[in-house]
């Protein structure tokens, strides 16, 4: 009986390492575990930190956007990179979601010839320009990305 007791507080204690390990230790994906919420091993570019680094900047310029000034209306966990679409024009292409309410409907934008879908849920398509994340369509007009580049990126979130 006392063999039994022994294995099972040795599994359970190897358990608890291997959950530490993970969590605060790191997860292989060049950060802390806890640092990785909204990137999940989604990219192999990207380590942890920079994505905790795009996901805290966007939120900062949605708050700015919508005027609100406390950090905690809008939690960094809301923030999600939906989807990364590769470099175009020398700068990172995502699909951003940061979880506020909009309606669910479909909206269509016009870009360099090519008509890009979004549902009302989808915060849409963003080009970081270091600190800021700009509109693919902004983009495109600042002459960022090229007609090249919207098509490339239409073929990739149009299939």
């Amino acid at each position: 009986m006392k063999s039994y007791v022994y294995m099972k507080r040795m599994i359970l204690s190897a358990i608890m390492l291997c959950l530490f390990l993970v969590v605060f230790v790191g997860c292989g994906n060049g950060g802390s575990c806890l640092g990785c919420i909204g990137c999940s091993g989604i990219y192999d570019e990207l380590d942890c930190a920079t994505v905790l680094r795009l996901r805290t900047e966007y939120r900062n310029q949605t708050l700015n956007e919508i005027g609100w000034q406390n950090a905690d209306e809008l939690p960094l966990d809301d923030i999600r990179i939906v989807s990364y679409h590769g470099v175009f024009g020398g700068h990172w292409v995502f699909s951003m979601d940061n979880s506020l309410p909009r309606e669910m409907v479909n909206i269509f934008i016009e870009i360099a010839g090519y008509t890009f879908r979004f549902v009302g849920n989808d915060s849409g398509l963003y080009v970081y320009d270091a600190p800021h994340f700009i509109t693919l369509s902004r983009a495109f007009e600042k002459g960022l990305i090229s007609k090249e580049n919207i098509s490339a990126i239409w073929h990739l979130v149009s299939n």
